[in-house]
């Protein structure tokens, strides 16, 4: 089966399909803070907040994409081997 993630402390929180690095990311936004999550991760958490139909969050992702996005490494940013220099 995929990936999941699941709040360490309590095991109560699972979403199937999202990373721990993406549902950590996505809760720590929802509690009031700054989106911080790395350009590799960028498109998947796009994918897990278009899902979970956040759409507020949905637009700050896209922001950060295209923040980030250049003609040289927009095939890695989309490969998910993006970082930032």
């Amino acid at each position: 089966m995929g990936t999941c993630w699941a709040e360490e402390s309590s095991r109560h929180l699972v979403i199937e399909g999202v990373s721990p690095d993406v549902g950590s990311a996505i809760v720590s936004f929802l509690y009031g803070n700054d989106l911080e999550i790395q350009p590799s991760m960028l498109l998947p958490t796009l994918i897990s907040v278009d899902r979970l139909m956040l759409a507020e969050l949905e637009d700050v992702c896209g922001d950060l994409i295209q923040s980030f996005a250049r003609p040289d490494n927009i095939l890695e940013l989309a490969a998910g081997k993006c970082s930032v220099k």
